[in-house]
């Protein structure tokens, strides 16, 4: 069976994604649980939550097997991916390429586990995605100061795409979306991802809505902004010229 995650920095259209994935009959997706308050998570952050929120982590886990984890992340993560019923399981997770120590337990989870193991991110403009409310978006997806001000939330983009480029062989198979040529050509892409899974062409598309292009701009926290040599480079390799 093929396990996919879906795989991006906040504000870079993994939602939307995730949604165009899952509508396909081929594809099973394991949602979040409910935060305190009942708000509906519908990302699976399971290799992050088991230390930083342990509650959280128990109420995911009683929410896909009923009973309480085990505590290792590894035999948990199994557990649930065990429920799946179809050809391809989906998972969506900021917080696996936003922190380095879930994308530890994660890989330690691929390294041991029988399924096979998809990576399909997707990236936007990276000062676009820096604008995108950083305090109310990327500061809730890990406690990294870094965030709030673009001058240090480009080290966090930077290393968090750095590990998809260049830290994925431990994956079955890697590839990465843009966003702009999603919004752009939805038909293609899409069933490129379908092709690539090897799975049906779709036949339901969700609507794609356009991106705010060049934001930033107009964002006054880019007063004296400087992109850094690494943020360059990862967006090179992407595809964007900073």
């Amino acid at each position: 069976m093929k396990m996919l995650f879906i795989l991006g920095y906040r504000r870079s259209a993994t939602t939307a994604l995730q949604q165009q994935v899952q509508a396909h009959p081929s594809v099973q997706y394991f949602d979040g649980s409910l935060l305190p308050g009942g708000r509906a998570r519908n990302e699976c952050h399971l290799f992050d939550l088991i230390d930083r929120a342990p509650a959280e982590y128990e109420a995911l886990f009683r929410h896909h097997c009923g009973g309480p984890p085990s505590g290792d992340s590894t035999v948990d993560a199994e557990a649930i991916f065990a429920r799946c019923t179809r050809p391809v399981g989906l998972v969506k997770s900021t917080r696996l390429l936003m922190s380095a120590r879930a994308w530890q337990r994660f890989k330690a989870w691929a390294a041991a586990t029988t399924h096979e193991v998809w990576l399909l991110g997707i990236a936007r403009f990276p000062l676009d995605t820096l604008s995108s409310d950083n305090k109310n978006f990327a500061a809730l997806a890990l406690p990294d100061d870094r965030v709030l001000r673009p001058e240090t939330a480009q080290e966090v983009w930077s290393e968090a795409y750095q590990r998809l480029l260049d830290d994925a062989a431990f994956a079955t198979a890697a590839k990465w979306l843009r966003v702009e040529d999603v919004v752009d050509r939805p038909h293609e892409q899409i069933q490129g991802v379908a092709d690539w899974l090897g799975i049906a062409p779709y036949t339901r598309f969700i609507p794609w809505q356009p991106v705010n292009r060049g934001r930033w701009r107009t964002d006054p926290a880019f007063a004296g902004f400087t992109p850094r040599p690494a943020s360059r480079e990862i967006a090179r390799r992407l595809g964007y010229e900073l």
